[in-house]
């Protein structure tokens, strides 16, 4: 035992580093994590194989019972010839670039199963062990190393279609494990080194995690590169949907009519107007979560200066929390879509602005008994509902929360915004 342990001190060392690089990076969704965790466990079998092969020739050397060493030799070198191409596979089905491919590596490793382990019931067509306790070479012995040929010179052609695609990384990688692969099958071949070829293996499988931590970042930067251009496409979109000539023409004219009939209130509304511009401008360039509070005030702004024009309507908060933090123009252009594109020009038209908080979430309602419409439309970035896709997909973003749409034409619509509770969504939180 302290022979094996001393010759695959540094097949262990590898697989402790690379459990606890796996361990570190566990919360991260790598690549074919599936595949490496098989992996890992089929090297966890190698290196039970390997014992199993040491101990019974161990006894043969103390010539103890024969019988039994020949028996532990032959379940151990099956269990080594079989494994080993299955662990190649296993790493080259990681990088294959189709499922036919994928599917195509398979035949090689059963090929080889058939032939070895055929061994443990006599078969001599592989190998055997003699009377003496000596390993001796069947007629098709050399099929295990003719099947990692085979995955060797696949790594060599993933890696050359690597360069061509300019992954230079990746590519580099796995030559780097190609060649270690090639000294693994000659060392097995030539048996120059006990323990060696499953030192390598481990190696190649770190470098292979390491491969793939690599296509992680990658698509991570690509992902986020790519919410970095639709934030922007977003926030462009929001700012011309917020830069409203109809309205701002209509709110003045509003103020016009106001001032004629009743100067304190025409005052009074344009003060408000002013307001609700400034705070308009200033969201376009807020990149922070700001109180709900806030939104709510700037909601109520716009809802006032509507109100004056829509007597007809009626826009009703049923608030019960506003402790949590909020992306900027979430409720204001929900508000602004229930009176625009639903209760408008209806006799009776409602507007129910409703903030409620659980253990789970903090739930927002804007709901209204007008139009209706098709919540397809929402995916129609370019459509009238602009705005509702805006706060969805700013939402989702910045707070990790969700938007729901429910409306039937002629039934009105309601719009549910759920954003979690999270120590960071919290004002109190956030002012210890």
């Amino acid at each position: 035992m302290q022979e094996f342990l001393q010759t695959n001190y540094m097949t262990f060392l590898l697989l402790v580093a690379l459990v606890v690089i796996m361990a570190v990076n566990h919360k991260n969704r790598i690549p074919a994590s599936r595949l490496f965790h098989e992996a890992m466990l089929l090297m966890g079998l190698l290196l039970v194989g390997e014992y199993i092969e040491w101990h019974g020739f161990d006894m043969v050397a103390r010539h103890l019972d024969l019988a039994e060493a020949i028996h532990l030799r032959t379940v151990g070198s099956v269990i080594c010839y079989v494994l080993r191409p299955v662990i190649v596979m296993l790493e080259l089905l990681i990088i294959s670039p189709s499922r036919r491919i994928s599917m195509a590596c398979t035949v090689p490793s059963l090929v080889n199963a058939g032939v070895y382990i055929p061994a443990l019931f006599g078969s001599r067509l592989a190998f055997y062990i003699d009377e003496q306790g000596q390993f001796c070479e069947g007629k098709l012995y050399y099929v295990n190393f003719a099947v990692l040929l085979t995955y060797i010179l696949l790594l060599l052609l993933f890696s050359l279609s690597y360069f061509r695609k300019q992954n230079i990384k990746q590519a580099v990688i796995i030559l780097l494990i190609l060649v270690e692969s090639v000294s693994d099958a000659v060392c097995e071949f030539l048996n120059v080194i006990r323990g060696y070829p499953t030192a390598v293996m481990a190696l190649c499988m770190l470098e292979y995690y390491i491969y793939l931590i690599l296509i992680y970042q990658h698509d991570i930067r690509e992902t986020l590169a790519e919410q970095r251009l639709r934030t922007e496409k977003t926030n462009r979109l929001l700012m011309l949907s917020q830069i409203q000539p109809h309205f701002l023409f209509n709110a003045l004219n509003t103020i016009r009519a106001l001032y004629a009939k009743d100067p304190p209130l025409g005052e009074q509304t344009l003060e408000h107007f002013s307001t609700y511009l400034r705070q308009n401008l200033e969201a376009l360039s807020q990149t922070e979560l700001i109180p709900f509070e806030r939104e709510l005030e700037h909601t109520r702004l716009y809802t006032e200066i509507e109100l004056h024009r829509f007597p007809e309507i009626r826009i009703q908060y049923q608030i019960g929390d506003t402790d949590f933090l909020i992306p900027t123009l979430t409720v204001q252009p929900l508000v602004e879509n229930a009176i625009r594109h639903g209760v408008r020009g209806r006799k009776n038209g409602l507007v129910t602005v409703t903030a409620m908080r659980d253990a789970q979430t903090c739930r927002i309602t804007v709901e209204d008994n007008g139009a209706g419409f098709d919540p397809e439309q929402l995916k129609d970035s370019e459509g009238t509902h602009i705005g509702l896709q805006s706060v969805k997909e700013r939402v989702e973003q910045m707070c990790h929360g969700t938007m729901t749409v429910k409306s039937e034409r002629g039934a009105g619509t309601k719009i549910t915004l759920l954003i979690p509770v999270r120590p960071e969504y919290n004002i109190k939180e956030k002012q210890r």
